[in-house]
């Protein structure tokens, strides 16, 4: 039988034979619903020459159309458990909208693909054009991880590597009677070159090594030495037993990472001329990924990490001399705060591992943000840079937005599992701390979907007061039961409206959750980013228990009255605008031209704001923008193209 996911420090699951709290995957995936506009074209007529390498570290959701001819994997930098560069490639039971496959069941069943566009292995162009033999030694290599902060792929689960052979590609037309309706059988040549079946991230895992490369030899020049030549991943998946339906949500993670493909390597080929950062760039805040300003700036030396930790590997055999500097960018794109850790020589990972000089791997945070509003948000970009001529750039740098907002979040804004209690009337509580006075109002829940929409099961919200470190009284619960909703916007959340609950004292501390209906699981979003199980409780048998799973519930209670402004995020990427006349008049007209660099990649998308973050003009880009609406005031245009990775910006001021 399919088990479901129960993961402990190292990720194990069981099925329920009592009470208890478990974590499944996720059947919809609110970041690829946040970009799920219609699905690139297949660009068959691209033809890519040799070197092909990706790692997956431009920070995309889909990968790269320039290489990829398919939008199936979600590419990340959370599902990965210490990858080789910051960023991966995840294959799951999850199509390229976001939603489970609507054929998914409890035996295996193809899931997603990653196929590249056409690579041309008749000949390469560089220094000089030459046909490629079999002589050139070609290797076409990965590394794959199952699981990693994921679901672990069952032993009958599978992923799959496909070479493409042109010769194999035959297409076979059955005429019936009725011409139009002609069927059409195309028999594609995907040879099978490498598997492996499914397992554990701590059966897969050995000597600290948790990606494995794997090294293939492209020998076969009848087959593959064309202009037609491509490759694939294809990932098997199978979802849990019928009889657990709410448990049937998105299962069988695969991450695969650094793929390279070219001439004149051999099998020893190991060494990447490459300095990267590994992870992704942490919060500022010690305790919370998000909170209300106010409540910051009541305690901000306190909310405040005194340093970062950078993941940053060499993963060359020669040491190298790197610097590292972080700035943080305000929403105008100014710069308020550069740290620079100077230079030092970066020894290679096979000798020590990430390196660990303090002023690469902890930097100092100084930084104290400037009281200027009660929602704003900050880019911070973190940059290695070299005197080597490095292979790869894309992981030197890396970014972060810290948002202050009207609630407080543990959570980074993704969910890599679910999780849920199998008991009727069983109850979960989340601790939180305030600062100073305020009341609860609100209460945002990311729930993840399952088949058939199963944990649609009547809940009611209830808050509790501390008793000595554990939920105490319940001092609110809805009056009525509620179900799980599936947001639509960013980040898919779901905002409950509760009566107003008003805490009168410092540093009140609280919890929030539910009480449960049924015994089936209400899978509400789980992040293993971020560890916050020291504030989880669950009681399905009259005593609370601190939660085991190591990670973050994606519940935050909102405070105030004013819904979260949408912030532009302008960063260090941005390209600037030309706006003129700049001052503006009241009541007329800007004109607003891209820099000569720009991708008019159409639809390209245009949003104005004000300096406090509101949304005062959202559509499709235009040359002209009439200002009859607009105060005098200033103002931060930002225009960027549909997958997100090009965005330009400037500001204006509006007078009379």
């Amino acid at each position: 039988m399919r088990r479901s996911l129960i993961i402990t420090v190292l990720t194990v699951f069981a099925l329920a034979t009592a009470a208890q709290e478990v974590l499944t995957g996720v059947s919809e995936n609110p970041v690829l619903k946040k970009h799920s506009f219609k699905a690139a074209p297949q660009q068959d007529s691209v033809r890519l020459t040799l070197p092909f390498f990706d790692d997956f570290s431009d920070g995309a959701v889909y990968p790269d159309s320039g290489r990829w001819s398919d939008r199936d994997a979600l590419v990340n930098q959370d599902y990965g458990k210490f990858p080789v560069t910051v960023g991966v490639a995840t294959l799951d039971a999850i199509n390229q909208y976001g939603d489970i496959y609507p054929d998914a069941s409890v035996f295996p069943f193809q899931a997603d693909r990653l196929t590249s566009h056409p690579i041309r292995l008749d000949s390469v162009f560089s220094p000089q054009p030459k046909a490629l033999t079999p002589a050139d030694s070609l290797y076409f290599s990965f590394y794959y991880q199952p699981q990693g902060f994921g679901n672990d792929p069952q032993p009958n689960d599978s992923l799959v590597l496909q070479f493409f052979d042109i010769n194999q590609n035959d297409t076979i037309i059955i005429e019936d009677d009725d011409p139009e309706n002609n069927d059409t059988i195309i028999l594609e040549g995907w040879n099978r070159v490498w598997a492996s079946g499914g397992m554990k991230i701590e059966d897969f895992a050995d000597s600290n090594r948790y990606f494995k490369r794997v090294m293939i030899p492209v020998t076969d020049s009848a087959k593959y030495f064309n202009k037609d030549f491509r490759f694939r991943f294809v990932n098997y998946a199978s979802l849990a037993d019928n009889s657990l339906m709410s448990w049937q949500s998105n299962v069988d993670h695969w991450n695969i990472d650094y793929i390279e493909l070219d001439q004149n390597r051999d099998i020893g080929d190991t060494v990447h001329n490459d300095i990267a950062f590994v992870s992704g760039a942490p919060s500022f805040l010690k305790r919370y990924s998000s909170m209300p300003f106010w409540q910051y700036r009541s305690n901000f030396v306190n909310e405040m990490n005194t340093e970062f930790e950078m993941l940053i590997a060499n993963l060359d055999d020669e040491p190298h001399n790197a610097s590292y500097v972080y700035h943080v960018y305000n929403p105008s794109g100014d710069i308020i705060e550069t740290y620079n850790g100077g230079g030092y020589t970066l020894n290679p990972y096979y000798q020590q591992g990430y390196i660990d000089y303090d002023n690469f791997a902890n930097p100092d945070v100084t930084l104290l943000f400037p009281f200027t509003t009660d929602s704003i948000s900050f880019v911070t970009e973190h940059v290695l840079s070299s005197d080597a001529s490095l292979s790869h750039r894309n992981n030197d740098t890396v970014r972060s937005t810290q948002t202050f907002s009207n609630y407080y979040a543990y959570d980074d804004g993704t969910a890599e599992a679910g999780y849920g209690l199998t008991a009727s009337g069983a109850m979960l509580a989340y601790r939180f701390k305030l600062n100073d006075p305020d009341t609860l109002n609100r209460v945002k829940f990311f729930f993840n979907k399952t088949k058939n929409d199963a944990t649609q099961q009547f809940f009611y919200i209830t808050v509790w007061d501390d008793d000595n470190g554990k939920p105490g009284s319940i001092i609110y619960q809805s009056d009525r039961g509620v179900m799980p909703e599936y947001g639509q916007g960013l980040n898919a959340f779901t905002t409950y409206d509760i009566d107003p609950v008003p805490f009168t004292s410092k540093n009140a501390t609280f919890y929030v959750g539910w009480q449960q209906t049924t015994s089936n699981i209400l899978n509400i979003g789980f992040d293993f980013s971020r560890n916050s199980s020291e504030h989880i409780f669950y009681n399905t048998s009259g005593q609370w228990t601190p939660s085991r799973y190591q990670g973050s519930l994606m519940i935050r209670p909102v405070f105030g009255t004013a819904e979260t402004p949408e912030q532009p995020e302008p960063g260090p990427q941005a390209g600037k605008l030309k706006i003129s006349p700049n001052p503006a008049r009241q009541y007329g007209t800007v004109s607003i031209q891209l820099p000569k660099e720009a991708d008019e990649e159409a639809p390209l998308q245009m949003k104005v704001f004000s300096v406090t973050g509101k949304v005062i003009y959202s559509g499709n880009y235009s040359r002209e923008l009439p200002l009859e609406n607009f105060t005098q005031g200033v103002y931060i245009v930002r225009v960027m193209n549909p997958s997100g990775k090009k965005i330009y910006t400037n500001k204006f001021i509006i007078t009379r």
